[in-house]
């Protein structure tokens, strides 16, 4: 599983933070919203956030380039540990887009605009992804 930077919009409050393809859900990890950081995250990438991020690519010592291993549980506790972060299940995500216009996510009832858009490598997860879940996507690789 790859961290994709990605900013989210809900009304005037932004999210920023890290999505993360899991084979059952999208999970964001969140890092700041708003304008004020908060304090587990400090400086940089730290913290709760940055650890589970770090954890995606780090090498356990001893081992010849074995990426440790992130679970859909460890995803999950850092969710429910981390202010602002969610999770997005199929069944609750309506639809998935990128176009030259608009770059949304519609899920848990509201309306994220991905400022950021998506990346490349991110709409290149979330177009087979989307398939396979049946979830309405448009503009995914």
């Amino acid at each position: 599983m790859e961290a994709h930077q990605i900013t989210l919009q809900r009304g005037m409050k932004k999210f920023k933070g890290h999505m993360i393809v899991g084979d059952s859900a999208l999970y964001f990890l969140c890092s700041n919203s708003g304008s004020a950081w908060w304090d587990v995250v400090g400086q940089g990438v730290g913290g709760l956030v940055g650890g589970v991020v770090k954890g995606i690519g780090a090498m356990r010592e001893g081992e010849a380039a074995e990426p440790e291993a992130l679970t859909e549980d460890m995803l999950r506790d850092a969710v429910s540990k981390s202010p602002d972060s969610m999770i997005f299940e199929p069944a609750n995500i309506e639809a998935i887009s990128q176009t030259i216009w608009m770059r949304t996510l519609r899920a848990n009832g509201e309306k994220f605009g991905v400022t950021t858009g998506y990346s490349k490598p991110l709409r290149k997860e979330l177009g087979p992804w989307s398939k396979r879940h049946g979830v309405k996507a448009k503009g995914m690789l």
